[in-house]
């Protein structure tokens, strides 16, 4: 029973990082397109938000 529940954690990790780099690239286009550097916007916004996708991944498996 706790083998199949930790399968479904890794599984979930792609979703929360998956999930967490597109709000971060929307947020790193918005920003590149305000500070008019696209390059330094998008590639931020896809480590932070693979960042805080693992850290709410890690966050949701403490709750659980």
């Amino acid at each position: 029973m706790e083998e199949e529940q930790n399968d479904d954690n890794q599984n979930n990790i792609g979703l929360f990082i998956g999930i967490g780099t597109a709000l971060g690239v929307s947020l790193g286009v918005s920003l590149g397109t305000a500070f008019g550097n696209f390059g330094l916007g998008i590639s931020l916004g896809i480590s932070f938000g693979a960042g805080i996708g693992i850290v709410f991944w890690d966050v949701m498996k403490k709750v659980k």
